[in-house]
């Protein structure tokens, strides 16, 4: 079964290329920064942090996807080979990463006049209380069946920034080929979706640490939470955040080889013409 392969394959990966950490430890920096921004009181604070969080974004998921390839493919995947993929694919994996937040919002956009087109009728025709109801429940089956949707565009786009570097295409080719690929392996592929999601969300993230000094802080044990005792657990959550990023995203990328191994590009691009 591929999905619990790649897990094997990513304990492998990370097992004989150590280095893998250090690309993991990029990672869990820029999430940190994200957590910092998300939680700064300051909005300028906030808005810079975002901002960094998206140029340098691209940057560090190609990059830490061409060392993962390095190390389950058997090249290179020292942080030459993280720059190198990093400044290659930049510009392409930022634009994957655009067009997958377009067809996101579009999906939403397009539920829009479907909801409030009833409604409006409804208001502005002068219709009975019944008419009325009929449209509140058409809009409320609309708005649930637009989460869903969102979901599935997420779900069948996932793969596109991996594809990006793994495939050495473009941003639009690559959300092509994600897509195909989730359709050819669709219960393969949530059954890994779900069990990675579960396992990497359960992981110990920086979140964590902030969490438990604000909780701390409510409760008034300020005296248990020395600057100094909060700068090793900081310190030891980056530490953890790293090894569980480089393991869980090398697994993802291993995934992904899989499942393109067994249907190349190449053989999709000959039966296309």
């Amino acid at each position: 079964m591929a999905a619990l392969a790649a897990f094997r394959d990513g304990w492998t990966a990370l097992r004989t290329n150590p280095a893998l950490l250090l690309g993991g430890l990029f990672v869990a920096l820029v999430v940190h920064v994200q957590t910092v921004g998300e939680g700064a009181v300051s909005p300028a604070v906030s808005v810079l942090a975002s901002l960094g969080v998206f140029l340098a974004f691209p940057f560090v998921a190609g990059g830490f996807t061409g060392m993962a390839l390095g190390a389950i493919r058997g090249g290179d995947a020292g942080l030459g080979e993280f720059a190198r993929a990093g400044r290659t694919y930049y510009l392409r994996v930022l634009v994957a990463a655009v067009l997958i937040v377009a067809v996101v919002i579009g999906v939403m956009t397009l539920s829009l006049p479907i909801t409030f087109v009833p409604l409006a009728i409804v208001v502005f025709g002068g219709l009975g209380e019944t008419a009325w109801f009929g449209a509140v429940g058409f809009s409320f089956a609309v708005t649930l069946l637009t989460l869903p949707a969102v979901l599935l565009s997420v779900f069948f786009l996932q793969f596109s920034l991996t594809a990006v570097v793994a495939e050495d295409v473009g941003a639009r080719a690559a959300l092509s080929r994600s897509a195909r690929l989730v359709r050819r392996n669709f219960w393969s592929v949530v059954g890994f979706s779900l069990l990675w999601g579960l396992l990497s969300g359960s992981a110990l993230t920086p979140e964590s640490l902030s969490e438990a000094i604000s909780l701390d802080a409510d409760l008034g044990f300020h005296g248990a939470w020395s600057d100094e005792l909060s700068v090793v657990a900081s310190l030891v959550v980056l530490l953890l955040t790293t090894v569980t990023s480089a393991y869980f995203y090398t697994v993802y990328t291993a995934y992904y080889v899989r499942i393109a191994e067994a249907t190349p590009i190449e053989t999709e691009r000959a039966a296309a013409e």
